[in-house]
């Protein structure tokens, strides 16, 4: 008998549908990593795969190290100082192409897509910067949206709380171009 909590996932931390078997779960990380086709970080993985109750924290952790151990996937060792990222190997993607079809195509799905609006998220993030400075009477937000070689947009927001702040410099990161768009519309 599967006990749930009152939102409907399972105590595990799984939501129904999700992975429950130890062979799954190494086969839908092979899946992820094959569909991407660029390296994720353990962080991200975790976030993909157990934020979203599709699998469950410590059988995912037990699965990214008996692929590390079986030569499915391997730790980029350039990568290391921004976090632990991994990289599969022939192994892992024969297994990801031989087994992708044995998971549910839901799970497979909302892996990748998840994983996706994660990178891209992480991209944004990279490309754009939002500070927040304390100042004598409130908060100064400043958002920058970086190109290659120059900065497209300079801005800088005086809001009276650090609440306010705080909602600028996330909305700014979630969407830059919504500020960007609006600038040049304004202006031209």
């Amino acid at each position: 008998m599967t006990v749930m909590d009152f939102t409907g996932v399972n105590i595990d931390g799984v939501v129904p549908g999700g992975l429950h078997e130890d062979y799954e779960i190494k086969i839908l990380i092979c899946c992820l990593l094959e569909a991407l086709k660029e390296p994720l970080s353990k962080a991200q993985m975790n976030e993909v795969l157990t934020g979203n109750g599709l699998v469950n924290y410590f059988q995912f952790a037990e699965a990214v190290g008996e692929l590390l151990n079986n030569g499915h996937m391997e730790v980029i060792e350039e990568m290391r100082p921004e976090g632990e990222y991994y990289r599969l190997l022939p192994k892992g993607a024969q297994t990801a192409r031989e087994f992708e079809k044995s998971l549910p195509l839901s799970v497979r799905e909302k892996a990748v897509n998840n994983a996706l609006q994660l990178q891209k998220k992480a991209k944004l993030h990279a490309q754009n910067k939002a500070e927040i400075e304390q100042v004598a009477d409130g908060f100064l937000v400043s958002c920058v949206m970086q190109d290659i070689g120059s900065d497209l947009l300079r801005v800088s927001l005086f809001v009276p709380t650090k609440e306010q702040a705080h909602q600028i410099r996330d909305r700014f990161l979630d969407d830059p171009e919504i500020l960007y768009r609006s600038v040049l519309e304004a202006l031209t």
